[in-house]
């Protein structure tokens, strides 16, 4: 299930989260704007705002599909930060402006560490701003050059991502001992955006069979259900939930201790999850 690229970035190339767009006003900081996505970190925010006067909310679809229409869209979406700098942060607030919508390839998601920001552009370039944890220099050093990404996750302090045309997970950052930053070998990995999460020293992506795998920090006392089928996971500081492809009930695993654990119930027919750092949400 490798993602393969439009021909042209359209607003069906957004990983639209839900809980964002059909309730705007959750961005209650600066801006105070509609967004397609939003990130939080530690002490800082990141969102993908556009101009809302062009789509219709409701179908999530442009109001006028002409050629004109998309390109204003497209070079409205902006990725904009607010919160706390914080220590080893030098230059998170500000995200890294690679997008280039006149040549068809604007930002189309945006990921926040601990002290960083990470944006991927329609094409897959990949930057980052900020530091990695108690690296020293800046984060856009670390990106691999020259490499092309389908998908783009960001831990505490490590970022990971599938190379476009493959099924290959490549990460970099402030990568502890414990190999969150090393992928499984003798997998290969689904493409899509909503495959791929990561926390604190840890990494979980599902496989083209969208069976999910995690690695790193990964001993905790709910194991990662292996043998069941997801179609999204969002992980938090220490735990990942997901949807399930059988029956859209959300089930999450991992540790943490304040209730965001789902066994059962209604959560029937999820569409999205989001989650922080022991919370999870879904719509």
């Amino acid at each position: 299930m490798l993602v393969l690229f439009h021909s042209r970035p359209t607003l069906s190339a957004y990983h639209v989260d839900p809980l964002v767009l059909l309730r705007p006003q959750v961005v209650n900081s600066s801006p105070k704007v509609p967004a397609l996505q939003v990130a939080t970190g530690p002490l800082h925010a990141c969102a993908l705002t556009f101009d809302a006067s062009l789509v219709d909310l409701e179908r999530l679809a442009l109001k006028s599909d002409t050629p004109a229409s998309n390109a204003a869209f497209l070079e409205s979406v902006t990725p904009v930060c607010w919160g706390d700098g914080g220590l080893h942060s030098d230059n998170n607030l500000s995200p890294p402006a690679i997008g280039d919508a006149a040549a068809g390839d604007p930002i189309v998601s945006v990921r926040t560490g601990d002290g960083f920001t990470c944006v991927r552009t329609f094409k897959g370039r990949v930057q980052c701003s900020g530091e990695y944890g108690n690296l020293e220099g800046p984060a856009e050093d670390r990106v691999p050059q020259g490499v092309l990404f389908s998908a783009l996750t960001v831990g505490e302090k490590h970022v990971a991502g599938i190379e476009a045309g493959t099924a290959e997970l490549r990460a970099w950052g402030d990568c502890s001992s414990l190999n969150e930053c090393t992928a499984p070998t003798g997998i290969s990995f689904a493409g899509a955006e909503s495959s791929l999460s990561a926390g604190r020293m840890f990494t979980c992506a599902l496989d083209t069979r969208l069976r999910p795998h995690c690695w790193g920090r990964v001993f905790w006392p709910r194991a990662t259900p292996e043998t069941s089928e997801f179609i999204e996971i969002n992980s938090g500081l220490t735990h990942t939930c997901g949807i399930r492809r059988n029956d859209t009930r959300a089930a999450c695993w991992g540790e943490c201790s304040f209730g965001e654990y789902v066994s059962g119930g209604s959560h029937r027919g999820e569409r999205s999850l989001a989650r922080g750092l022991c919370a999870g949400c879904g719509v």
